[in-house]
């Protein structure tokens, strides 16, 4: 979620050429000049996300995510398109028909997840009712209800400092709890109730991360289209 041998080989030449009149004017008595040293290129700002050649389309489990359009992965329902507008991005899951999961900078020591996954909870009331249940949501949460591209949705945002149960999702290995909360403490949630299959959107991240993280969590629901 990149030819130089060419510049070398041609400022090698340039050299051996004024090598060689430096020496028919030394053997004629002249004085020799000193080589006047290369230009130091003029340092540039890097952008805040850097153009990738990976075409935008299904989302694909390989390399880095770049500013782009991808759509979910072919046989998850709804089909939707959606914006990633920041580099560093890696998928640590295979895509299927359960969604997907995004770490940034790595699987191994991430300082934010984001990714799309299928709940087993078919209504926003069951969704907030199992969270509840399970003592993720302790009241200090704040809960919005929303519409994602015209439909209903729900976002729920809390910081937990230990990690606790949260809900359940469909995987490839069946239905699992998922668990969120601890060093990644700031938890958002986004239940979206799509008549074709309701889907959360989700974002951990440490309390003192990159606001950028955030600004790339809302520009991907925002830019959610459905298909």
């Amino acid at each position: 979620m990149s030819s130089s041998s060419r510049p070398r080989a041609a400022f090698a030449q340039l050299s051996c050429a004024a090598l060689a009149v430096a020496t028919l004017v030394a053997a004629c008595g002249s004085p020799v000049a000193s080589p006047t040293p290369e230009r130091t290129e003029q340092a540039t700002t890097a952008p805040i996300a850097t153009p990738t050649t990976m075409a935008g389309g299904p989302i694909t489990g390989l390399g880095p995510l770049g500013r782009a359009t991808y759509e979910t992965p072919a046989p998850f329902a709804p089909v939707f398109a959606f914006d990633i507008r920041a580099d560093g991005w890696r998928s640590i899951t295979e895509p299927d028909e359960f969604g997907f999961v995004l770490a940034t900078p790595n699987a191994v020591n991430p300082e934010a997840l984001m990714g799309v996954v299928t709940p087993t909870a078919t209504t926003i009331e069951q969704f907030s009712g199992e969270m509840a249940n399970t003592g993720f949501l302790d009241g200090t949460e704040t809960v919005a209800d929303v519409t994602i591209d015209g439909i209903a949705a729900r976002s729920i945002s809390i910081r937990r400092t230990t990690p606790n149960e949260a809900f359940t999702i469909h995987s490839p290995n069946g239905i699992v709890e998922t668990s969120f909360g601890g060093e990644l403490s700031d938890n958002r949630f986004v239940y979206v109730a799509h008549p074709d299959g309701p889907f959360v959107v989700l974002l951990n991240m440490a309390a003192d991360g990159d606001v950028e993280v955030r600004f790339v969590f809302d520009a991907l629901v925002d830019s959610i289209a459905f298909r």
